[in-house]
């Protein structure tokens, strides 16, 4: 579904997009603020060494965005990744047996589930949300642009 249908332009708290992709064996990821147009977060997702994945990217972004926005403030993001949000929601109230033993990106899920446990310890709402992918939305299209960008730098990077 289409950022707009959804009334995300709308959201009374900060509405974030991201995406991540591999490109020439190298990960990037990018997201961009709805409310802060100029504030664009760029990453370059390490470890490349051990194999490289779009769904690492993907997670990078998300785990990117979840670091940034004040704990406090309700959030929704806007994701083209179903493989991303799927792999988040296996969380969700999955109770102790659930590990991320084996798991090739512990490292960031680590990351996004701490944030997230964090944000609901604050009280604040976080909406992840399925998007299409590239069809010309502005908070689809940008985080695109900011990945590739990502790809090409040194810094910044998450590993």
């Amino acid at each position: 579904m289409e950022a707009g249908w959804l009334g995300c332009y709308d959201f009374p708290g900060e509405t974030w997009a991201g995406d991540g992709s591999v490109y020439k064996w190298v990960m990037g990821a990018g997201c961009v603020c709805l409310q802060r147009p100029g504030y664009i977060l760029m990453v370059r997702v390490g470890r490349e060494e051990e194999g490289v994945s779009s769904l690492r990217a993907e997670l990078a972004a998300i785990a990117r965005t979840l670091q940034t926005v004040p704990v406090e403030s309700d959030l929704l993001y806007l994701c083209d990744s179903e493989a991303a949000l799927n792999k988040i929601l296996r969380w969700i109230g999955s109770g102790p047996r659930t590990t991320l033993a084996g798991d090739a990106n512990a490292d960031i899920m680590a990351t996004i589930i701490e944030c997230l446990r964090e944000r609901v310890l604050r009280g604040a709402r976080t909406f992840m949300v399925k998007i299409k992918a590239h069809k010309g939305a502005p908070l689809n299209q940008s985080p695109l642009n900011k990945k590739t960008a990502a790809k090409k730098t040194q810094t910044g990077s998450l590993r």
